[in-house]
């Protein structure tokens, strides 16, 4: 399965480092290959979560095609 990352997306990495959060492409695609919880935005786009730590989950918002996987943004927050 291919995994794309938007521009939004790609931008979210270099956001949440400069506020101290290191993710990797990999911690994205771990947790859309095994989310704790998926579903539908209010947008019918797909989402998943995760675990970052203890006391923060990441929540990946994406769409899927066939064999591919479009990450289109994500965030953090508390549990």
């Amino acid at each position: 399965m291919e995994i794309l990352f938007t521009k939004h997306a790609e931008e979210k990495f270099t956001i949440l480092k400069a506020r101290g959060w290191r993710l990797t492409k990999k911690q994205i695609t771990q947790i859309i290959s095994s989310p704790q919880w998926k579903g539908n935005t209010v947008y019918n786009q797909k989402s998943a979560l995760g675990s970052v730590d203890e006391q923060h989950i990441i929540r990946i918002v994406f769409s899927q095609e066939r064999d591919t996987i479009k990450i289109i943004t994500f965030h953090i927050t508390k549990k």
